[in-house]
């Protein structure tokens, strides 16, 4: 994490908790060897096998429909 000084000079500041969410992200990462899809389907394995209450305000069509056509980016080639 970095702050501004008052001179204007940029100071690093040891975070822990950043710290230990970056080492928790690394060897997560690692552990499916940097394959997001890998690392997307073991969080909602977990997600859905925790026996909470999970709440979706899409529905599963359409997010099958965003992977299969992705859209645009903002101001795309569409706009001329």
């Amino acid at each position: 994490m970095h702050t501004r000084r008052i001179d204007g000079r940029t100071v690093m500041i040891d975070d822990p908790i950043v710290k230990e969410v970056r080492k928790i992200r690394e060897e997560l990462t690692a552990k499916f060897n940097y394959d997001i899809e890998a690392i997307m389907k073991d969080a909602m394995r977990r997600q859905y096998s925790s026996g909470r209450k999970l709440v979706s305000f899409e529905h599963e069509n359409e997010r099958e429909q965003m992977v299969k056509e992705p859209q645009p980016p903002y101001g795309g080639a569409d706009k001329k």
